[in-house]
C-alpha cells in the first residue's frame, strides 16, 4: 500500500512499524536501597530499585538480575517500568559488592554495582573527649559505649584504651551496652588514644582520637576559710585553714600549700581532688599569705590581714589584779623572752648566761604611721609589770597613749634576789632591778633589757628612738637613774619617783659605769618626805634601818652639779585638793602637798625638775588612794597630782638630738 504525498513509507512488520534506527542502548537502572557504602548489621539485605527502557528504545525490560540471580518484578513491556527487588545474603568478610544487571527487549544490558559493609564487629562510640580536642590536664578520662546488639549479639568482652582495660567494659547480657571509662595520662603535645572493643566472638572494632595537652598556665583554686579578712584576733595562736583544688584549672593535683612560707598539713591532693589544709601559727602576724602550687608548678597566692588584739611579739595576757570595782586593768599584753647575759660578773653571780624576762606592752590601735615615742615604767622590788600598770599608775599612761599616740612598756625586774633575801611575800612574777648594786662591766643587765625591748618593739612598730623615756618607782626609779648614768644614748629623759638615789659620783654610784655623755639626760624626780623605804634625809629609813641613804635633796644636788646647772629654780605649788592624803603615824601630818622646783638647763643643755611631795609616802602620786591596809607599810600617796600626767608633760619637752 502506498500513500500519496511526500510521506516516507516504512516497511510494516508483523510486530508493528519498523524502527528508523536499530536499538543499541541499555535500559536505565535505579537502585533505591541500600545506598552504596551503607553499613548493614543484618546478614541479609533486600536490594530494590527500578529499570526502564522508556527513554532508550521502548523495548521493555526483559530481566533484572542481582548478583546473577533473577530479581522479583524484573520485567516490563514497552515504556513501562519494572520495580524489582532481591534478597541478598552477605558474606562475613565486611565489604560486599552487589551487581545489578538489567536487559531490555532488544538484548541491551545496563550494569550497576554498589558496595555495602556487613558489620559483624561491635559498635564502638567514644563520647569524650572529642577528636582533635585540647586540654591542659596531665590526664583525661576517656568515656564511651560499646555494644554487640544486632552485630552478632555475643556481648562485649572487653574495651581497652591504649592497651589497658577500661572500667565497666563488659556486658554479661548480649543485648546490653557497656558504658566504659578509662583515665589516660597525657604528655605535652599531641596524644593518640586508641580504643578497641571486642565482642564475645573475638571480633573487634578500633577507634583512635588525638588529644593535645597544652601547658597548664593557671594556678589552682585557693580558698582561705579561717580566719576571715579583717578578723580581730584575740588568741595568741591562730589556726589558718582552707582548701586548694586544681579540678577546674588543670586537674594536675596540689603539690603544696604554704602559709607565710611554712608548709601546711594536708596540703597535697591528686588530680581533681581537693586538699583540705591547715596550720597553727603561734604568733599570728598582721598579714597572712597563703600560696597553693599545683604539680605543674603553677601557683595561686592569697593574702589576708587580721587585726590582732595584741602585738605579734606577745604570748600571754597580763595578770588580772584585785582592785576596787571599775578599776581599769591594763589593755596590753605580756612578752616573755630569754635574755642573753654576756657580762662575766653577772654570769658568775647568777650561775647562768641566760635568764627569762618579761614585760607588759600597750600599743594603741590608733597609732600614727609616723615614728612614735616609747615610754617605760618600771615597778619596785618584789612586784611585777602589772603592778606598775594597775596599782601604781592606774593605767593612766595608757589613756594618755590613746590620746597622744605613744607606746607604753611596763618593765619587770629580774627573777633573782640579792644575797640573803628570799622571795617570800613577792607577787607572782615579781622581780628586782639590780641597778648599780651589782658589780658589772659596761652597761648593767637591766640596761641591756631595755635595749632588747626596743629592738623587739621595732620589729612591729614604727618607734622613734629619739623619744624613748623612762619612769618608775623605788627600784624602778633607781633604774631610771642608772639609764641616765650608763645609757644617755638610749633615753631622751627620765622621771624617777621615790627612786633608789644613784648618783653620778661618790658611794651612791656603786658599780655603775658612767657614759661619756653623762649629764645630758633631762630629769624630773619626785621625792617624798615621809617615805618609809627610801629616806628623804641622809641616813636610814623606817623599813631599812641599817641602810645609809644619801638624802634626796643631796641626790638632786649631785645631779645638778653634773648637769652644770647653777641657776636658782622657779617654784610652783600645786593646789592642795585632798586634805587627808598623809599617814599621820609616820609623817606627823594628815595632809600632803607637792612643790615643784624647775631648774633651768645648765651647761649640758638639760633641765631638772624636782617634785617635793611633803608628807607623802612610798607610792605613785595619783588621785586614787591606796588600800588602807597598806598605809602602815607604805604610808599614803599624795592625791593632789597624777604623776603620770606630770611625767608625760615633761617628756614631751625633750627628744634626743
Amino acid at each position: 500500500m502506498v500513500f500519496a504525498g511526500a510521506m516516507l513509507l516504512l516497511p510494516f512488520t508483523h510486530s508493528g512499524w519498523a524502527s528508523e534506527v536499530n536499538d543499541t542502548q541499555g535500559p536505565v537502572i535505579a537502585i533505591k536501597s541500600p545506598r552504596s557504602g551503607q553499613k548493614i548489621i543484618t546478614p541479609a539485605v533486600i536490594v530494590s530499585g527500578t529499570a526502564s527502557d522508556a527513554s532508550t528504545g521502548k523495548n521493555g525490560i526483559a530481566s533484572v538480575t542481582v548478583n546473577g540471580e533473577k530479581a522479583d518484578g524484573d520485567t516490563a513491556t514497552g515504556t513501562d517500568t519494572a520495580s524489582w527487588k532481591k534478597t541478598v545474603f552477605l558474606d562475613a568478610s565486611g565489604t560486599n559488592t552487589i551487581v545489578v544487571v538489567a536487559r531490555d527487549g532488544a538484548g541491551n544490558e545496563t550494569t550497576k554495582a554498589l558496595t555495602i559493609n556487613y558489620a559483624t564487629t561491635p559498635v564502638l562510640t567514644v563520647k569524650t573527649p572529642t577528636n582533635n580536642s585540647s586540654v591542659t590536664t596531665a590526664y583525661i578520662t576517656v568515656k564511651g559505649t560499646a555494644t554487640d546488639v544486632r552485630t552478632g549479639n555475643s556481648g562485649i568482652a572487653s574495651v581497652t584504651v591504649n592497651g589497658t582495660r577500661a572500667a565497666n567494659d563488659t556486658t554479661t547480657d548480649a543485648v546490653k551496652t557497656a558504658s566504659w571509662s578509662k583515665s589516660v595520662d597525657l604528655f605535652l603535645g599531641p596524644n593518640t588514644i586508641t580504643v578497641i572493643a571486642a565482642d564475645g566472638l573475638g571480633y573487634t572494632t578500633t577507634q583512635s582520637i588525638v588529644v593535645t595537652r597544652l601547658p597548664d598556665l593557671k594556678g589552682p583554686v585557693l580558698t582561705v576559710r579561717t580566719p576571715t579578712n579583717g578578723q580581730k584576733i584575740t588568741a595568741y595562736s591562730l589556726t589558718v585553714s582552707g582548701t586548694a583544688s586544681d579540678a577546674t584549672t588543670g586537674a594536675n593535683g596540689i603539690a603544696s600549700v604554704t602559709v607565710n612560707g611554712v608548709r601546711a598539713s594536708g596540703d597535697t591532693a591528686e588530680g581533681k581532688a581537693t586538699a583540705k589544709w591547715s596550720i597553727t601559727l603561734d604568733t599570728p602576724p598582721k598579714t597572712i599569705t597563703v600560696v597553693a602550687t599545683d604539680t605543674q608548678g603553677q601557683s595561686t597566692r592569697k593574702s589576708i590581714t587580721v587585726k590582732p588584739a595584741h602585738l605579734g611579739i606577745c604570748d600571754a595576757d597580763p595578770m588580772v589584779l584585785e582592785g576596787s570595782p571599775g578599776a581599769k586593768q591594763s589593755r596590753g599584753c605580756i612578752v616573755n623572752y630569754t635574755q642573753t647575759i654576756t657580762d662575766p660578773a653577772y654570769i658568775q653571780r647568777f650561775g647562768t648566761d641566760t635568764v627569762q624576762r618579761r614585760y607588759l606592752v600597750y600599743a594603741p590601735s590608733n597609732l600614727p604611721e609616723t615614728p612614735v615615742p616609747v615610754l617605760f615604767m618600771f615597778p619596785g622590788k618584789g612586784t611585777n609589770a602589772e603592778t606598775a600598770a594597775f596599782y601604781m599608775s592606774q593605767t593612766r599612761f595608757e589613756t594618755l597613749a590613746d590620746r597622744d599616740g605613744f607606746v607604753v612598756v611596763y618593765g619587770n625586774g629580774l627573777p633573782f634576789v640579792a644575797d640573803g633575801e628570799t622571795r617570800d611575800g613577792w607577787m607572782e612574777n615579781g622581780g628586782d632591778f639590780q641597778g648599780c648594786f651589782l658589780e658589772h662591766s659596761g652597761q648593767g643587765i637591766d640596761v641591756q633589757y631595755v635595749r632588747d625591748i626596743l629592738d623587739q618593739l621595732e620589729t612591729e612598730l614604727n618607734i622613734d628612738r629619739a623619744r624613748v623615756y623612762a619612769t618608775g618607782i623605788s627600784a624602778g626609779g633607781g633604774l631610771c637613774f642608772q639609764l641616765a648614768l650608763e645609757a644617755p644614748d638610749l633615753v631622751a629623759a627620765v622621771a624617777p619617783v621615790a627612786g633608789l638615789p644613784f648618783q653620778p659620783a661618790g658611794i651612791w654610784l656603786f658599780y655603775c659605769n658612767v657614759h661619756q655623755d653623762l649629764g645630758k639626760v633631762p630629769i624630773a624626780m619626785l621625792a617624798a618626805t615621809a617615805d618609809p623605804f627610801i629616806a628623804y634625809q641622809p641616813g636610814s629609813s623606817v623599813r631599812y634601818p641599817s641602810a645609809q641613804y644619801p638624802g634626796m635633796e643631796q641626790t638632786r644636788d649631785a645631779w645638778l652639779s653634773t648637769m652644770g646647772i647653777s641657776d636658782a629654780p622657779t617654784v610652783e605649788d600645786f593646789p592642795d585638793a585632798v586634805k587627808t592624803d598623809s599617814y599621820q603615824p609616820q609623817s606627823g601630818m594628815t595632809d600632803s602637798y607637792v612643790e615643784l622646783y624647775k631648774y633651768p638647763p645648765g651647761l649640758s643643755g638639760s633641765e631638772l625638775w624636782y617634785y617635793k611631795a611633803v608628807g607623802a609616802g612610798h607610792w605613785w602620786p595619783n588621785p586614787t588612794q591606796m588600800y588602807y591596809t597598806l598605809w602602815p607599810t607604805y604610808g599614803k600617796t599624795n592625791q593632789d597630782i597624777d604623776f603620770a600626767d606630770q611625767a608625760w608633760a615633761f617628756f614631751q619637752r625633750h627628744s634626743k638630738q
